[in-house]
Formats: structure tokens, sequence, C-alpha cells
């Protein structure tokens, strides 16, 4: 019996009924299971399926349309299916031809991680007038558009489904639609939380979790649930949370099937604080991660019988987070926990968010990435190390590590190829993303003759066309389909992989253990090492890293920052394409105006980072700031939540309490006066695009760039508005960013009264404050270093030297060795100018060793004179 459908003629009845019959029902449901490798290619069907296979993900922003170069070939992606994917689906739909059946093989494919294949069979299904009165399609057809990446559509599919729901009252606990309800508006949450509108996913997540009557939903809810109180800074509601996400997987699970339970637990063991309260804290949290960490382990490996309850991590995993000594859950429950090796199997959609914000705190992070990286070796199944077809006989570390498979050596580099293959994946390639500015002129400039290069994107973030543009062979994007991602990967066939991060998000974080090159390189987005055997190398560069890097061997190996080798670039290593000139928004219009009402003589010290960036020993910096200079007003960038503020502010306003009250006056109204004084010169203001920070950057007199995690995108924004920066380099990466930019310029070469190192680059607190306070209050001097800076400011703008770095590495890397250096550098027009001459580069690195041999001596001195 033919299907009929809405509101059509007779004639497109007709023509629709048959594409239906004999394309869409014969390529899903006998092509995608197999039969599509015996037709031609060139037959109707077939096209219409590579066609869908081809088919990319469109991004939100209009202003970047993703192209479709890459002839990837995508009869590979067909065999990836296994023939028993949805079998029993399958056959009662070709017994029934029912769209009801037709529904249900969607659902399994859609859980099997064929996104894709899914959302085509909702959206046909919906246009069916035997469906018109399935209104929950509107979820599915939702649920599946979300994972795509388009968060705004998902959630107009949610709300038009809840639309309808709502006045029937069947969207209550009691309601017939209970749980249908409890499963949209928790999508509708998840949806929010993906563009940050944490108000309006907080109001829908206690709409599903009122509602909701089904463990299985309210693990879920749950799970959301803590990602909210993640993003809003609220740590307790956050571990509570996922605490109760875990239980609820516990309760929804009875039938002994493991799978995904300890997904919640994990994400409660990795949760730090985005806003640690003080000093203290940031230790405190330190300690309890790696305790943390340590019981998943046990778990894995052990079960629950490997926790004592007198355990110190027992109590940090599974501790009541409103109060500490005592345990969330019975001990007997705790000890009957099973065994969870290779229980993830969803490691993305269960973890999310890797533990990102823990590398802002400062610390030597090698030991806790490695602990990090070996538990999930232990959680996930085998398939999380996956390797690429085209690798043959190639076995990761990891894997090898963990399940005793010997390590063979990696295929050769495709040594018959034309050119070289290289891809670059990130979750941030966005318009004003450094991830995605940091490459643009490196990939535009790398030899085409030699390369051909592929981008991937995970996530919601839109590129510029420019971006797009510089890829010879195409821009991919996938929104949040994992599956999909892998498939392109494995069907490039990649000579190398270039991680843009490795921290930010799930989806690219866990891609780092799959193998899809022979070469796979991390790069600086995220500015720490990845832990990660299956990354190779770690591009860095000689002026950002430890001016002492050999010490870092034999006794002292431990003291290594990175599992990768890593690569010290010549130079600079890093550079952004200048700013394009735009008009200020509402935001910056704002902010001019409230500059203002500062008193005309007011000294203003910027530190337009995000909140979380501002470490509570940067806190003292400030204060003494405001102490030194009655006249300084201090200019912060406020989150996008008020909640993430106000616990910011008061830890300022505890820092401030600290400075300038006596002890014996704490609580005192004179002690309340003083910091309502001080704290009257703190002001935050809204965030703007990070494309138009230029325009705020003018009003400041010198910008702070915060330690122990400084920024390179910010730090050359002030240097392009020639405002002075004062930075305490540290000796990781992360923190020496800005005295990197700072070296290159070479102050004293425009002004020879002028050297980076006396008017900005700090070698101790009370350095940088003094320095900071003289650059402010010296309008002279002020003017002086800020013209230096105009006068050298194009040295870091689009560096040449940075893409001959990489190219000359990648060279290495691939094992060409036939094409010399300097036939590299002609075919990239590159010439080193004067100020890059290997000579001055040796002299700036051994002026940094000089300089840490001299802070490391003051160092020693004041610890004995204390």
């Amino acid at each position: 019996m033919l299907l009929r459908l809405k509101r059509r003629s007779s004639q497109e009845v007709l023509k629709t009924t048959m594409i239906i019959r004999r394309s869409l029902y014969f390529l899903i449901f006998a092509d995608i299971f197999g039969r599509i490798k015996s037709l031609p290619r060139g037959t109707k069907v077939a096209r219409s399926l590579h066609e869908l296979m081809n088919r990319e993900g469109t991004s939100t922003n209009n202003t970047a349309k993703i192209s479709n170069k890459y002839n990837l070939d995508f009869s590979k992606l067909l065999n990836s299916i296994p023939n028993d994917i949805c079998d029993q689906e399958r056959s009662l739909f070709m017994k029934s031809k029912s769209w009801q059946d037709y529904y249900h093989a969607a659902i399994c494919l859609h859980r099997h991680k064929y996104n894709d294949f899914a959302l085509e069979m909702f959206l046909s299904i919906y246009e069916l007038e035997e469906s018109a009165n399935f209104h929950f399609l509107k979820v599915n057809i939702g649920i599946a558009t979300l994972q795509r990446g388009d968060a705004y559509n998902a959630i107009n599919h949610f709300l038009e489904y809840l639309r309808f729901m709502e006045p029937t009252e069947t969207c209550t606990r009691q309601g017939r639609r209970a749980n249908e309800c409890a499963v949209a508006f928790n999508s509708l949450g998840c949806a929010y939380l993906s563009i940050f509108e944490y108000d309006k996913a907080y109001d829908a997540l206690l709409k599903a979790e009122k509602i909701s009557n089904i463990n299985q939903d309210r693990y879920h809810i749950y799970s959301n649930l803590g990602a909210y109180y993640q993003g809003v800074s609220n740590t307790t509601a956050a571990a509570i949370s996922y605490l109760s996400a875990f239980q609820a997987q516990l309760l929804a699970k009875k039938d002994k099937n493991i799978e995904n339970i300890i997904a919640p637990l994990v994400r409660r063991a990795i949760l730090v604080q985005k806003i640690p309260e003080s000093v203290e804290a940031v230790f405190h949290m330190k300690k309890d991660f790696v305790q943390r960490i340590r019981a998943i382990s046990s778990l894995a490996s052990h079960g629950g019988a490997a926790l004592s309850h007198h355990d110190d991590k027992t109590y940090a995993l599974f501790g009541d987070p409103g109060n500490p000594s005592s345990l969330f859950f019975l001990e007997e429950e705790i000890y009957q926990l099973p065994v969870f090796q290779s229980s993830l199997t969803d490691w993305v959609q269960g973890i999310q968010t890797p533990h990102f914000h823990l590398h802002y705190y400062g610390f030597h992070d090698r030991p806790i990435q490695e602990m990090v990286a070996d538990m999930y070796t232990k959680l996930c199944p085998t398939s999380l190390f996956e390797i690429s077809p085209h690798l043959a006989q190639y076995s990761t570390p990891l894997l090898a590590k963990s399940q005793n498979v010997p390590i063979a050596h990696p295929s050769p580099i495709n040594q018959n190829r034309d050119k070289f293959r290289i891809g670059f994946i990130s979750c941030k390639f966005g318009i004003d993303e450094p991830h995605g500015l940091l490459l643009i002129d490196v990939v535009r400039r790398l030899p085409r003759n030699i390369f051909e290069t592929v981008a991937f994107s995970h996530g919601v973030k839109s590129p510029s066309q420019e971006f797009v543009d510089v890829f010879s062979e195409g821009f991919y994007h996938v929104g949040h389909d994992e599956n999909r991602m892998r498939t392109y990967l494995k069907a490039a066939e990649l000579d190398c992989l270039v991680f843009g991060e490795t921290q930010n998000e799930a989806s690219v974080y866990f891609q780092g253990f799959q193998r899809y090159a022979p070469i796979q390189i991390a790069v600086m987005g995220s500015p720490v090492t990845s832990g990660n055997p299956s990354i190779d190398y770690f591009l860095s560069g000689d002026m950002l890293e430890h001016p002492f890097r050999t010490w870092f061997s034999g006794k002292r190996s431990q003291d290594e920052h990175y599992t990768e080798q890593v690569v010290l670039f010549e130079g600079q290593a890093i550079s952004f394409p200048p700013s394009v000139e735009n008009h200020p928004t509402v935001k910056v219009r704002n902010y001019i105006r409230s500059t203002n009402h500062y008193p005309p003589d007011s000294n203003i010290y910027m530190c337009f980072q995000s909140v979380f960036k501002i470490q509570p020993i940067f806190d003292s910096v400030l204060v003494k700031i405001l102490h030194a200079d009655e006249k300084g007003h201090i200019v912060l960038q406020a989150s996008t939540q008020a909640k993430v503020d106000m616990t910011f502010q008061a830890r300022i306003s505890n820092a401030v309490r600290n400075h300038v009250c006596i002890h014996d006056e704490y609580g005192t109204d004179n002690c309340l006066l003083k910091v309502n004084k001080t704290m009257s010169r703190v002001h935050f203001h809204d965030r703007v695009p990070s494309m138009e920070v230029n325009h705020v950057y003018k009003h400041a007199t010198v910008v702070l760039a915060p330690f122990p995690f400084d920024g390179s995108r910010t730090a050359s924004n002030a240097i392009e508005n020639g405002i002075p920066i004062v930075t305490l380099p540290t000796k990781y990466l992360r923190g020496r960013m800005t005295a990197n930019f700072l070296t290159t310029l070479e102050l004293h070469t425009a002004d020879k009264d002028i050297f980076a190192e006396q008017c900005c680059i700090a070698t101790s607190i009370p350095d940088y404050v003094a320095k900071a306070v003289r650059l402010a209050r010296d309008v002279q001097y002020r003017q002086k270093v800020s013209l230096a800076i105009q006068q050298r400011s194009h040295r870091i703008w689009n560096d040449h030297q940075v893409a001959f770095e990489w190219a000359r590495f990648l060279m290495r890397a691939l094992g060409v060795n036939h094409i010399p250096q300097n036939q590299i550098a002609k075919s990239m027009s590159y010439s080193p100018a004067a100020w890059q001459q290997q000579e001055l580069l040796d002299r700036q690195h051994l002026s940094q060793q000089m300089r840490w041999k001299l802070s490391r001596e003051l160092r020693n001195i004041a610890e004995r004179l204390t």
C-alpha cells in the first residue's frame, strides 16, 4: 500500500511516493547495509547516497560558506558500517513497510552514532501524512540537528514541540507524555548550554527534572545540570549533580549492564573550580583532583572493593560536597561497585568537557596529564585507540600498554604521493578565536607544490571565509558528530595531523587517542602537554620555553613539561594577522562612555581577560597597584554569567580586605569603609567580541598581563595599540607568550633608553607592581615606551619566519631530505629580516638565560634573609 502525503496534487503525490519507495527506502535499508557496493557509481541510488555522504553540516554563521572541494573516497565510509547494525529493525521494516518501523530503524542508527542517516530518515518521516500526529518527531529532529552543531535550529525544533504539548497539560509528572516532555526540556537545556545561554538552560533543565519519572532520563538531566553549575562556577552543586547522575545510572541499569554508568562519576572526578576562592584553595583542589583520578583508576581495575572508607581518595570522589566529612553513598554501595574497565563506550557524550580549567592554576601538569590519560586507557574499550586503515601494522603506545599489544613502527610516509597531506583539527576555528588566527598565515604560506591541506572542525564555531579558503583541499565541519569526524579523518589518509588544541572539548581530546596519521602534532592552542603518547610532537619556540631546557634531562627528567617531543622554532614562533578595523558595537560604545565617569587624571590599569585566567595569586598584584597609585583604576572584563562575576568580585574584595585592614579591624565599620573605597576603583565591563577589543584598549593607560597564565592575542592587541603591557613570565609556555612578543620587539632599537626588561618584563611581584605604577604615573616615560612599541609592532604581525619554521619542521618530520632549505625559503618568498638573523636570536636567548639566573639568585637571597 502506497503512503499518502499531505497537501500535494495527485501528480506530486505519485512522484514523491515513487521517490520514497524506490530511493529513500531502498537507499537507506538496502544500500547502506551493504548492497551499494555492488551498484555502479553512476546509478541514481548510488549518486544520491554519495550526495548524502558529501553533504556537509552548514554553519549558523552564513558569512562562511563551507567548501566541499576535498574529493574523499566516501565508498570507504559505507564499508565502516557493519552488516549487523540494526539488522532486526531493518528486517521488521522490510516486512511491514510501515513508517513506525522506519522510525525505529532511524532511532537505532542514531543510537549507533550514524547521525546523518538518522536525520535524513527523521525528516522524511516528518513529510508523511501518517506521521502528522507524532509530534515527538520534532524532538528527534532537534537532537540530530544539535549533534550537527546547529544549536539554534535545534532549539526551534524543541520549542515547536513544547509549544504544542504544554497547553495540553500532558507535560506534567502525571501526564501521559511526561517522559517525552522531560526529554524535550532536557534536550532544550542542552542546546542552550552549547551556546552559553545559561539562564535559559537552567529553566529548561529544572522543568525536565520536575516532570521526569525515569531514572535513565534523570541521569541525562542531572548530568546537564552539573554542566550548568560547572559553567556558572558553582562547583559544589555541580559535584552533587554528577553524583546524583551516577546514582540514577545505577538505578536505571539493574540488569548488570555497566556501559557508560561511570561517565558522570568521571565528570565529578575531573571537576575543578573555574574561579578558585584563594591560593590555598588552588592547592587543595589539585590534591583532591589527583585523589579522585586515582579512585576512578582503582574502580576501573578492581571495582569498589579496592576502595577503603579510610582512604582519602574515597572521600575525594564519593564525599558529600556539602559535608566533606561524610560520604554521598553508603559504604556498602561503594564496595559493591563493579569493575568498570572498558565500560566507557561513549566518551565524548559522557565526558563532554575535559579538565580544561586545571591548567590555569599554573602547576607542573605533565604527571596529572599522564594520570588522566592512563585513567581513560583503563575506562575505554580498544575502539578508543582506533588506527586508520592506511596505517598498516601500527599500534599506539597506549593500546600496547593496556592490552599487551606489541608496538610496531609507524608505516612509512607515502613517498609515492606527489604531495603530502596535512590535516588540521580543532573545535576553535572561529572568526575571532586565536586557535585559527595562529594558523591562517602558516597554512596560506606552506608550499602548495609540496603540501596539500585540509581542515576538520568540531562544535558550533564558524570561521571566516578567508580562513576556509586557505585550505587547498577543503574545510569540513561536523558539529558534535564524533562518528562523522572519525570517518572523515580515516578517509583522508593523512600524512600528518595537527591538533589546534587538545584540552578544550572532549570531541578533540579523545580524537587524540586515535592514530589517523604517522605524525600527530599538538600546537599551543592548549599550551600544555596532552599527556597522550599518540601525540608525537609539541610545537613551541626558543623564546616561549624555559631558558634552560637542558636542565630537564638525566636526574631532572621528571621536571620535563611534555610527554611529546618538543620542537623549538626559532624567533617568536607564533604570529597573528593584524586586526581588521570595524565600527564599535553598543557594548564598546557603552564602555567608552563609562570612562567619562572616571576622574580626568585617572590611570586605567586594564586586564581585559576572561575572569578564569585571573588566578588568586594575581589578586595581590591588583590590590598593591591600587594601594601604590591612589589615582589608579582597575578595569576587568566581566563574564557572561552574573554568578561567576559575583564569585570573582567577592574574592577580589577579600584580597582588598586582607591588605587594607588590620586583623582586629575585620568586620568593623572602619574596615568596611576602607574596602568599599578601594573596591570603588575596581570596574567590571561587559565582554566585547575579540575583533573589537582594540576599541577598548585605546582607553587603557597600562595593560596588565596576568600570571601564571597570560595571553597571546590580548598581548598582541595591546602592542597593536601601542599600549605598554607588563608581564611576569613563568617557567611554563602558558605564562611566557607576552614576554615573547616584547622580546621580539627589541624596543631599544627604536629608543636606546627603552628596554623591555626595564619597562615591561618583571622578575617578581614587587617588580611587576613597580613597573606598572611607573608606566602609569610617569607620563613622559610612558609616552617613550608607547612610541617604541608602535615603531616596532609590525614585527609580530604575519611573521613569515613562523611559516618557514613550520615548513622546515614538516619536511624533516616527513623525511623529505632532497629539497634544500634555501629552495623552500625561495618557494615561500621568505628572506629573514635583519632582526631575525641567527646571531641576534642567539643573543636574545642568552639574555633570557642571564636574566633567569639573576632572578633565581635574587630569590635565593630573599629566602635566606627571611
